[in-house]
């Protein structure tokens, strides 16, 4: 059951289509009533006033109640005193978004992520007599924020999510020395098959954002998995050994192809995220090609590199004006007109109950219906 309500949550995302529509003279203003989107929303530097004033006054309010109790750090009381924590933020977060209509406006982030930390915390002070390696910890982070993914949709911690399975699997290779060389291929390949499950997931305007971040993450982990720069360091670092001969070469051969099947990816599929991140691994590659083999003085680089990229993007952006192989760079507004139909459909039938929602993105690349965007 998802703890907002999706209905509103479909509807300010047509509501703001709408409002792009008028900014770009599509429609003409309030020529369509506004969706009902009654949420608390506020803009982003409220929301970090808000996020951080609500982390303030829970670590306060925490800290005087277990100071004046002065329960030790070790203490099995403190781990159940955590989880009525815990609990007790739960019902305030639940009654603040039933009653105040809160959506993610930082009141609300800040008490999931301290819900997660105390429940962390917890687990922390239950297990401290066992001394358990760090991994558990990151596989006990995986599954206690899955309900409130699959609730609360929230993408940081769908991302941070993401982050501690990458850890959890590092981690458990570490700890047999046969398979800590194998790391950068188990990474690659886990990185790669969730970007590809989120890609071919039909993912609703609820989970769209969460979707998201975790899809940038799982395809910069790939990217920077097969970075010859990261692996290289990283293993003097932690193995102490070095690249030579073929996996050397192999790692090269990584580096490029890697970022490169983002890249193709993103301009086959019309889909952002993988472009740019196969763009910024690629950007990475590069510069790892320039610290390893000096060709040029660093100043004679930077202006042969910077002279190419402006000629490229001069050239791109005149040559797409007019779509290519379903690519342009001009805004597309045939996705926006068929939409319209949609819209006043749902409104004159008042079709807000998140069945008929409208799902935007399936346009031209350099278009507003890129599936990328947010």
């Amino acid at each position: 059951m998802k703890a907002y309500n999706e209905s509103w949550v479909n509807n300010r995302a047509a509501n703001a289509k709408i409002k792009a529509w008028e900014l770009e003279g599509v429609l003409k203003e309030s020529e369509i009533e506004p969706l009902e989107d009654q949420f608390y929303s506020p803009n982003v530097y409220v929301w970090m006033g808000l996020f951080f004033f609500t982390s303030i006054a829970i670590s306060f309010c925490s800290g005087l109640f277990l100071s004046l109790i002065g329960f030790s750090e070790n203490s099995s009381v403190l781990g159940v005193v955590l989880v009525i924590f815990a609990g007790g933020l739960l019902f305030v977060l639940e009654t603040f978004i039933r009653n105040k209509k809160l959506y993610w406006s930082g009141i609300d982030n800040a008490m999931l992520y301290c819900i997660l930390g105390f429940l962390i915390a917890a687990f922390y002070v239950f297990t401290s007599s066992f001394s358990p390696p760090f991994y558990v910890f990151s596989i006990v982070y995986f599954i206690f924020s899955l309900p409130f993914i699959y609730r609360y949709a929230e993408p940081f911690i769908a991302a941070n999510t993401a982050i501690s399975l990458f850890i959890f699997v590092s981690l458990i290779l570490f700890e047999f020395s046969i398979f800590k060389p194998l790391l950068p291929f188990v990474l690659i390949v886990i990185s790669g098959g969730l970007f590809l499950f989120l890609q071919r997931t039909e993912a609703t305007l609820y989970y769209k954002k969460a979707v998201l971040f975790t899809s940038v993450v799982s395809a910069s982990v790939a990217c920077l998995a097969s970075n010859f720069y990261v692996v290289k360091e990283s293993n003097e670092a932690l193995l102490k050994t070095d690249f030579v001969g073929v996996s050397s070469v192999g790692f090269w051969v990584l580096s490029f192809t890697v970022p490169l099947a983002f890249l193709f990816f993103g301009l086959k599929k019309k889909d952002r995220v993988s472009f740019l991140v196969g763009l910024v691994g690629l950007e990475a590659s590069v510069v790892a090609v320039r610290i390893y083999f000096d060709f040029f003085p660093t100043e004679w680089a930077l202006i042969i590199i910077g002279l190419l990229l402006g000629v490229f993007a001069v050239f791109f952006l005149k040559f797409l004006q007019k779509t290519k192989c379903g690519i342009t760079s001009a805004t597309s507004r045939k996705e926006g007109l068929q939409n319209i139909e949609g819209i006043v459909f749902s409104q004159a039938f008042h079709a807000n109950d998140g069945s008929n929602s409208i799902e935007f993105g399936g346009g031209d690349f350099g278009g507003g219906g890129a599936s990328g965007d947010v």
